[in-house]
């Protein structure tokens, strides 16, 4: 909670003490200081420069255990921001959001090109938008970047998405730093959307769970301990990468447990699965083809579920998907029973799978939270991939 110096120092009490309040929704000086550790004096002092701010805001009071009267604190969601953007399959999608991820304004392109360059000028073209809709009253915490595959030069030429083969010796970050004045963080986009979970979602209340994404792939955003999981070379939760037998032969779990793999069972587009009317018409008429791809892709997701419970022993497994809801849930509902593992509990708190709300932008989103949590938790700053080596001061 303290750093090495005074800057430090002062940069982790405001993290620690901005946190306690975001996470409690509203608190008074007394509970955060019970909550910190930290003095009287020091709580005092860092409220006091976090009004000033407009980053807190006084939302009243309450008697005191000694009958003196307290005031307690809140966000003032609207007065910090961030952005946040998603590239896959020829689509660009974007969000600027506040404090608490409501969006503020967004943006969505179709991408011409996956070549490196393009994809950074219009990555700079978005930023440059969207940060012009930013009140001299807010507050800029940097850009969190999705993609929906591995950048890194070492990984096998078999693991990366259709495409996206030219992206392993090309630096993103230092690239597009050269055009935008913003810290910029990059992200796989399961991790992301588990980022954005904890953050302000489902997993806020979570120390230790999974986010299975189901895109393109299928790929597992890690928290434990509350903190992102992303493995000795920053690759953890490729989930999808499992290999799977099928029928005498050996392929991918998400050749099949992904929206590509629905489009290809039903011979239909991308698009039409996106599109509730379509997916709950499916669910009625029960086709062979669908009921098959349902079956077969229940059985992969049941596996899943089992090896995470069983490796992880997560609270719990938080299913989010651009696909409607209604496929999530009947999804879910050809797992049962799940296979018995270590957190077949009787006394649980959570359910051992959740289905996150539909979302169009939840890895946008969930790419947004990333600034706004390293600046929150300073001490994980290097757990991400980002342009500079601190994040930026709340004030």
């Amino acid at each position: 909670m303290r750093g090495t110096n005074h800057e430090d120092t002062r940069r982790f009490n405001l993290a620690a003490v901005f946190e306690t309040v975001r996470k409690s929704g509203s608190i008074s000086r007394v509970e955060i200081a019970h909550r910190t550790g930290l003095r009287n004096q020091t709580i005092t002092n860092i409220t006091r420069e976090l009004l000033e701010c407009g980053l807190l805001t006084e939302a009243g009071k309450i008697k005191g255990k000694r009958g003196q009267p307290q005031t307690i604190l809140e966000v003032n969601s609207h007065n910090a921001c961030s952005i946040g953007i998603q590239i896959d399959k020829g689509i660009m999608t974007a969000r600027l959001v506040d404090i608490g991820l409501n969006t503020l304004a967004s943006h969505r392109s179709e991408m011409m090109s996956l070549e490196p360059t393009y994809i950074v000028n219009e990555l700079a073209k978005v930023i440059n938008l969207l940060s012009s809709r930013i009140s001299e009253q807010q507050t800029f915490w940097g850009t969190g970047i999705a993609v929906a595959t591995l950048l890194n030069n070492e990984a096998p030429e078999d693991l990366l998405s259709p495409g996206w083969g030219i992206w392993k010796d090309f630096n993103l970050i230092s690239e597009l730093g050269q055009q935008v004045n913003t810290p910029i963080y990059l992200e796989n986009d399961a991790t992301s959307a588990a980022i954005g979970s904890r953050f302000s979602g489902q997993g806020k209340m979570l120390n230790n769970f999974a986010y299975l994404y189901i895109g393109n792939g299928i790929g597992a955003g890690l928290i434990v301990n509350g903190q992102p999981y992303k493995g000795a070379w920053n690759n953890a939760g490729e989930i999808g990468r499992i290999q799977w037998p099928n029928n005498g032969k050996v392929e991918h779990l998400e050749k099949l447990l992904s929206l590509s793999g629905l489009s290809r069972a039903l011979e239909c587009p991308e698009s039409e699965l996106l599109m509730t009317d379509f997916i709950e018409e499916q669910i009625a008429l029960s086709s062979s083809q669908f009921t098959n791809w349902l079956d077969e892709a229940a059985s992969r997701l049941k596996f899943v579920v089992n090896i995470l419970e069983n490796l992880l022993e997560p609270e719990s497994i938080i299913i989010g998907s651009t696909l409607p809801n209604a496929l999530l849930h009947k999804l879910l509902e050809h797992t049962e029973p799940l296979s018995t593992s270590i957190c077949a509990l009787t006394n649980r708190e959570s359910p051992r799978v959740m289905i996150a709300p539909q979302s169009n932008h939840i890895i946008a989103t969930g790419a947004a939270a990333i600034p706004m949590y390293a600046t929150c938790n300073p001490k994980l700053i290097n757990l991400f991939n980002g342009s500079h080596s601190t994040p930026p001061v709340l004030v």
